[in-house]
Order: C-alpha cells, then structure tokens, then sequence
C-alpha cells in the first residue's frame, strides 16, 4: 500500500489549496481534481467508502459548476435584453 502513499499527498494537496482561492469555480476545478485523486488512492488501495464520497464530492462539484455556468449565462441574457 505505501507505492500508493503519495497519491493520497496528492489529492489532499489539491483539497488544501482549494481552502485558500477566494474564486469559486478554481475552488471547485481544484475540489475535482482532488476528489479524482482521492478516488484513484481509494481504487489502488480497496477502500470503498473514499471511491464512493468523493464520487458524490465530484459529482457534485460538476453538477454545481453546470448550475452557476448556466446561470451567468442566463444574467447575461437578461442584461442584454431592451427594456
């Protein structure tokens, strides 16, 4: 298990620079990326319940990242719009 070790550094690298971007979509690209990792360390090493919360931690900065996106893009077109 230790060959495995530095990807768990990795991933928790990722997840502790995350805490100190103030921009909300690097935070959440950054919580992805650390999530994959963590998800990758869980495969290597059997451990169910890492694969399974950080898929619901990406999963969920995915679905987050689609919502905000969407929603910019709906508050531009309602700036463009004449009154």
């Amino acid at each position: 298990m230790i060959e495995y070790e530095w990807i768990g550094f990795l991933a928790q690298a990722f997840i502790l620079i995350s805490f100190s971007v103030s921009n909300l979509k690097k935070l959440r690209l950054l919580n992805i990326v650390g999530g994959l990792s963590w998800m990758t360390y869980g495969l290597l090493v059997g451990s169910m319940s890492i694969i399974v919360g950080n898929i619901l931690m990406v999963v969920v900065h995915i679905v987050m990242l689609i919502v905000e996106n969407f929603k910019s893009k709906l508050d531009e077109l309602d700036d463009t719009q004449i009154d």
